[in-house]
C-alpha cells in the first residue's frame, strides 16, 4: 500500500510536471516577422537567361501564370491582384438607393 507521504510525493511530481509543460507552452509567443521595409522602389523581379546573365523585368510583367510583384518577387496563379473593386459611382440618370433598409412612405 502507499503511504501518505508517497501519495504526497506523487501529486507533488504531477502538478510540478503539469505546471512546468504548461508555462513552456504559453511562454513561448506566435512569431512576428516583418518583411524589411526598403526605402527604394523595387527595380522589378530576376530573370536568367540560358547562359546565366539576370536581367530585371519590371513589375506587372507576366510570364505564363507567374507575375512580377511590386516587391520584386514573382508570384504563382491566375488570380494574384485580378480583382478589381467595382465603382460605387452612378451613371448620369441613373438614382441609387442608400444600402440597409428602406421604409416606405405611407
Amino acid at each position: 500500500m502507499f503511504t501518505l507521504t508517497t501519495k504526497l510525493r506523487n501529486l507533488t511530481v504531477a502538478l510540478t510536471a503539469t505546471l512546468a509543460l504548461g508555462l513552456s507552452l504559453t511562454a513561448t509567443g506566435p512569431a512576428a516577422a516583418q518583411p524589411v521595409k526598403d526605402s527604394t522602389p523595387s527595380k522589378g523581379c530576376p530573370v536568367e537567361d540560358e547562359h546565366g546573365n539576370t536581367t530585371y523585368v519590371p513589375e506587372g510583367t507576366r510570364v505564363g501564370l507567374f507575375r512580377c510583384g511590386s516587391d520584386g518577387e514573382w508570384h504563382f496563379g491566375w488570380l494574384v491582384n485580378a480583382r478589381v473593386a467595382e465603382p460605387e459611382v452612378p451613371t448620369k440618370g441613373e438614382a441609387r438607393a442608400p444600402r440597409g433598409s428602406i421604409d416606405r412612405a405611407p
